[in-house]
């Protein structure tokens, strides 16, 4: 229990950190990410977390849980509830490949997908979902 916790928590701040996001280029790929599920893999075992369920009794997972916002001008901005400060801003462009994104949120960049309706992320034994509103 103790890794689950620490790989979601773990995914929480690399989602804070990384989603001042640069990435989704196109006007369709413009607009609200808001947190969808997450899934932790451990040992070869799978657990799913989704939009209104708790996690550990204590964190209940809403769709504002973690949200990103791709903008037209190329900037990005993640927000996570957990996080105090609140917002974390940074840029987007196209990825090289079909239908990702390349964020990038205080000097760090990660590749993500993103097909203009869902945006997934994987580290470290997660991949977060989240839906465009």
């Amino acid at each position: 229990m103790k890794k689950v916790k620490a790989v979601f928590f773990s995914v929480l701040v690399f989602v804070v950190g990384l989603f001042c996001l640069v990435g989704c280029g196109k006007a369709e790929k413009t607009g609200v990410y808001k947190f969808e599920s997450i899934t932790v893999t451990q040992g070869g075992v799978s657990t799913t977390l989704k939009v209104g369920e708790t996690y550990l009794g204590m964190i209940s997972l809403t769709e504002d849980f973690v949200s990103i916002e791709l903008k037209e001008d190329g900037t990005v901005e993640a927000v996570t509830a957990m996080v105090e400060e609140g917002s974390s801003t940074g840029t987007w462009t196209e990825g090289e490949e079909e239908n990702t994104v390349v964020i990038t949120i205080d000097g760090e960049a990660q590749t993500v997908t993103c097909d203009g309706e869902k945006m997934t992320m994987s580290m470290e034994g997660a991949q977060l979902t989240l839906k465009k509103k």
